[in-house]
């Protein structure tokens, strides 16, 4: 990593977590809290879409996925599969909430692995973190907000971004759970089948419900 980088990221962290009045010479290094506010027009799908468009590669972990959600990144990642970005998607069917057309969706993506955890009886599964490599650093957010529209626009949420180097001990703990995640023998490729078998749990739920 260039010290370029490095003197950035120790700037940024000690405006954000040290003394808020020393100068940060480049914002988009600096952490920060992530909010839905319609005042000022801030929304956690406008941050991700612009990380979306400036990494080299990403990877998210998120328990619901539905398709208003996925609509508002859609032209985002038809262009990163023109541009061959590769990227990671985890998710889950954890109370059977993600959406089978969302999966579906996902699947026209060439570019994107995408994996499905089975939770079954025993296991909770309820991450949501997003992850985007931009070569000399990673920027990272976590917080409550699934891959939904209103959790991404209008939800009272609470995410952190920030930034680290590959090698901190923060990003490699967060890449070491994604991968021991995606690696777990309940993660299984998501195909049309598995959406299939999928689909009548979550058709039955919808009607409970």
């Amino acid at each position: 990593m260039d010290s370029g980088t490095v003197s950035n990221i120790f700037s940024a962290i000690h405006h954000a977590f040290i003394d808020q009045d020393i100068e940060c010479p480049n914002e988009a290094y600096a952490p920060r809290l992530i909010v839905n506010d319609s005042q000022s027009g801030q929304k956690l799908l406008s941050v991700i879409e612009h990380e979306l468009q400036h990494c080299t590669e990403f990877a998210f972990s998120v328990a619901f996925i539905t398709m208003s959600g996925l609509v508002g990144l859609l032209q985002t990642l038809d262009e990163l599969r023109k541009q061959e970005i590769k990227g990671r998607i985890l998710t889950t069917d954890y109370q059977n909430f993600t959406e089978p057309r969302a999966l579906e969706k996902l699947l026209e993506f060439q570019n994107i692995e995408v994996r499905f955890f089975q939770t079954g009886t025993n296991l909770g599964f309820h991450t949501k973190g997003y992850l985007f490599d931009e070569g000399e650093a990673l920027k990272i957010i976590i917080g409550s907000s699934n891959l939904t529209d209103h959790a991404l626009t209008v939800n009272k949420e609470w995410n952190m971004l920030m930034v680290s180097s590959h090698k901190g001990a923060v990003a490699s703990a967060i890449s070491d759970e994604f991968n021991e995640l995606w690696n777990h023998p309940a993660s299984v490729e998501l195909t049309p089948k598995i959406i299939e078998t999928y689909r009548e749990r979550y058709i039955q739920t919808q009607k409970q419900g």
